[in-house]
């Protein structure tokens, strides 16, 4: 009997995305932020077996990325870059856009 339960769970699951599949006419699984909020350790776990994970709030999709430590140090030799762009700054040998309508012009012209 308890076998049997789980296949339904499963098939419940299966009808679930099918019919957001359906819904949202696009070819990924996506949730709506209360499903996600409901579940959110069950969805934290699929992202860390490697499974992308879409939510969607509005017309806008976002998904999970997981961020280990290394992602939020800041290496040598970029902490060396940041001092750097700090003094030339400091020194006035940098460019300065009015704003970021200019700066976008700058690029476009490049």
């Amino acid at each position: 009997m308890l076998k049997r339960h789980k296949n339904v769970q499963k098939d419940v699951q299966k009808i679930k995305i099918l019919h957001i599949f359906a819904k949202n006419r696009i070819t990924m699984d996506t949730l709506s932020v209360t499903d996600f909020r409901s579940q959110l350790a069950t969805y934290f776990d699929r992202v860390l077996a490697g499974e992308k994970v879409f939510i969607r709030r509005k017309n806008k999709l976002f998904t999970i990325i997981p961020v280990d430590e290394g992602d939020l140090t800041i290496s040598p030799e970029l902490a060396e870059k940041i001092a750097k762009a700090r003094k030339e700054h400091h020194e006035e040998k940098t460019m300065k856009f009015s704003s970021a309508a200019a700066a976008q012009k700058w690029m476009d012209e490049l």
